[in-house]
């Protein structure tokens, strides 16, 4: 049995259970794994300030719905990352999720060669949707 974190993030209240999504988790469900899920849009998430702070010791203490969520990214053998591609990009407020969870000496650690991850073995899932032309999306990204 795997655990699944599934993370969703669209500003458009109709597509936060898009049809992939929900078959997807439905699917896992089925096949006997367990299942969480976060809409990011029914977060409050402010943007990552460190102000003029220039070092790597910045207090980021989560409370709340944003600690559960890191807690879940953690618990979870199986993340999901369903989200828009808007221009070109991932949404704002996942990238200020991501800034907000993925905390130095909790996801991942600053060794000798850089960024090393902390919780290891994990596999991800991307679910990108976009509407945009083919031909954008293959020369573009």
């Amino acid at each position: 049995m795997k655990k699944i974190f599934v993370i969703v993030c669209n500003a458009k209240k109709e597509n936060r259970k898009a049809p992939y999504v929900e078959a997807y988790i439905e699917q896992a469900q089925n096949a006997g794994n367990e299942v969480r899920t976060i809409n990011v849009y029914d977060l409050k998430i402010d943007y990552l300030d460190l102000g003029d702070r220039s070092d790597l010791e910045y207090d980021l203490s989560l409370t709340g719905e944003l600690k559960q969520a890191q807690e879940n990214f953690i618990w979870a053998d199986q993340i999901v990352f369903a989200y828009p591609i808007w221009h070109l990009n991932i949404p704002a407020k996942l990238k200020s999720f991501m800034e907000r969870i993925f905390q130095p000496g909790v996801i991942f650690r600053f060794g000798r060669l850089g960024p090393e991850p902390i919780h290891k073995g994990k596999t991800a899932v991307i679910m990108q949707s976009y509407f945009m032309p083919d031909f954008v999306m293959k020369y573009c990204l």
